[in-house]
Formats: C-alpha cells, sequence, structure tokens
C-alpha cells in the first residue's frame, strides 16, 4: 500500500506541528476500529480543546464558538486519547480510523448534536 504525498497545506501544517504528525503516525498504526467497536467516550476538539463531550449516551460538557468558525484542525477522540478521525481546515482527512466501524452512523445520530438547541448545548460548559 503506498501513501499519496502530502500536499503543501499538510506539508507546512507538520513542519509546524511535529508532535501532531507523530501523534497521527502513532495512531494510524494501530488501525481501523473494529466493526463492533462502541466508544463510550466521544468528545469533539478544536485545535486540542475539547468543544462537545458525549458520554455514555449524554452530552456532558460542551463549549460554544463563533457561528461559522472553521478551527485550523479538528479531531474526533475516542474513549479519551484514542484519535478516530483528524481533519486540517474544513475538508483536508489527515487520519479516519472509523472505516470498519459498523454502528458508527448510529452512535452520532445518538450524540445528536445537530438536533439539541444552543441553549441545551451551552447549558454545560467546559472551564476554559
Amino acid at each position: 500500500m503506498t501513501t499519496p504525498p502530502l500536499s503543501n497545506t499538510v506539508r507546512t501544517f507538520f513542519e509546524e506541528f511535529p508532535e501532531i504528525a507523530q501523534q497521527l503516525s502513532e495512531q494510524r498504526e494501530k488501525g481501523n476500529f473494529s466493526a463492533g467497536f462502541t466508544p463510550s467516550v466521544v468528545e469533539v476538539k478544536f485545535n486540542g480543546l475539547t468543544y462537545i463531550r458525549y458520554e455514555n449516551g449524554e452530552i456532558t460538557a460542551s463549549r460554544n464558538c463563533s457561528e461559522g468558525y472553521i478551527p485550523p484542525f479538528w479531531e474526533v477522540c475516542f474513549d479519551e486519547e484514542e484519535t478516530a478521525l483528524f481533519v486540517l481546515g474544513d475538508n483536508e482527512v489527515l487520519l479516519d480510523r472509523t472505516g470498519d466501524m459498523a454502528h458508527l452512523d448510529s452512535l452520532m445520530e445518538q450524540c445528536s448534536f445537530l438536533d439539541k438547541s444552543a441553549n441545551q448545548l451551552l447549558a454545560i460548559n467546559l472551564p476554559d
């Protein structure tokens, strides 16, 4: 299996954040999550900060951000430190370990991030 060449944007990003390049390499080596894997914790992080945390069926924490904000990079982590998805900007996927997960769609539907009103999401805020 060959790795596609890195875009200039990705190359520059990895030069600026070599620790993230190393982290993604380590996570990639672990391979995809198994088809039957269901995380008990799902976190959505922008620039390394948790913006939404879903635990055992409930949103347990959230942080607001400006409408239309696109972080320089964002990730979805499972069960604390397992990076499942890492995206540069709004569309350049650098890591996606979810390909084999049979229940991912239903898990994300359970999270219902987009179905909650802003007041419900912001009622539980993370400390800065």
